[in-house]
């Protein structure tokens, strides 16, 4: 069973838009609206232009060091424009990439421990497949959970991203897995699912926030805890 790694296993800590806010109030700026709602909406909006680039363009972000600081510092700006922070320099883009380069502002999920514990603890070989920058895998340490992984395939260290099939069939090759006996777990339909689905894995949506209702090609779950009930 392989899984994506942010916005699946971990996210930021506290959380994205509650780190976002912290981060600009220390550097003395003011966040117009700082409702958490609000900050999610804009986050949306600019991930949605992401998964754009990504897909429709095929723009890589996490293959080399300088490709992550370009494209993430263009994704800040963004959305300080959406928040309304003026940032004619990209001073403050800039400074909140570098901010969340440091594995210390990221957390599991509370679900992620317990549910990876009792599918291993069920026999199945667990492994990680994600669209991050090297530096993953000293994260994955720090959180304690590279142990549990029999495979981790990072596209900062590959040269590849999902969506494109091979970074899966990478990670299935070291596994000597073939795809219909793997099940893949994300939080994107197009950039985590539909890949895995096309190659003829199991896969499995995590929508914590039920925004994929309209998403209907695999098992969608709301909790990691929910996952081993459903590939059984």
């Amino acid at each position: 069973m392989l899984f994506d790694a942010g916005e699946t296993l971990l996210r930021p800590e506290p959380s994205f838009p509650e780190l976002i806010v912290k981060l600009l109030e220390a550097r003395g700026l003011e966040v117009p609206n700082r409702d958490p709602d609000w900050v999610n909406r804009a986050l949306a909006s600019v991930f949605r232009a992401m998964d754009d680039l990504l897909v429709g363009e095929q723009k890589h972000f996490s293959t080399s060091a300088e490709r992550s600081r370009a494209f993430w510092t263009k994704l800040y700006t963004q959305l300080l424009a959406e928040l309304g922070v003026v940032d004619e320099d990209a001073g403050h883009a800039t400074y909140l990439y570098d901010e969340f380069s440091k594995p210390e502002h990221y957390a599991l999920f509370p679900d992620a421990m317990p549910a990876l514990r009792e599918l291993a603890a069920t026999g199945y070989t667990l492994g990680i497949v994600s669209n991050f920058e090297a530096w993953l895998v000293r994260l994955l340490e720090r959180l304690e959970v590279l142990p549990l992984m029999s495979v981790v395939v990072v596209s900062g260290i590959e040269g590849i991203e999902k969506p494109d099939p091979d970074i899966f069939l990478r990670a299935l090759k070291q596994l000597d897995a073939a795809p219909e006996r793997a099940v893949y777990v994300g939080d994107n339909p197009r950039i985590d699912i539909e890949p895995a689905l096309a190659l003829g894995m199991g896969a499995v949506l995590v929508d914590r926030r039920g925004v994929h209702t309209g998403f209907t090609a695999s098992h969608v779950v709301r909790s990691l805890e929910q996952v081993p009930a459903v590939i059984r």
